[in-house]
């Protein structure tokens, strides 16, 4: 099975029907560039686009990801070594 996150990139090239992750079943979680709670570049919060309330805070500032634009599109940076965003809920 192909993991949605890859389902919503794949069809965001401009080919096919309009689409949005909220039209996959079962969708658990949806983070975006565009729904960040920002403090300058770094990100304090990354709010749940899904409607499920999933949203994921900072742990502390010194493990905060940071923002950047990937192909004029908001995306979210992380170093992979020490920031983090933690899920406000277990699930």
């Amino acid at each position: 099975m192909i993991p949605p996150f890859m389902l919503a990139g794949a069809c965001l090239g401009g080919r096919g029907a309009a689409f949005a992750p909220t039209d996959l079943t079962g969708l658990a979680t949806w983070l975006s560039g565009s729904s960040l709670v920002l403090d300058g570049a770094n990100i304090n919060q990354a709010l749940d686009l899904s409607g499920n309330g999933r949203d994921y805070t900072k742990v502390a500032d010194a493990t905060r990801p940071v923002t950047a634009t990937v192909g004029g599109v908001p995306v979210i940076r992380f170093n992979g070594v020490t920031q983090t965003l933690l899920a406000d809920d277990d699930y």
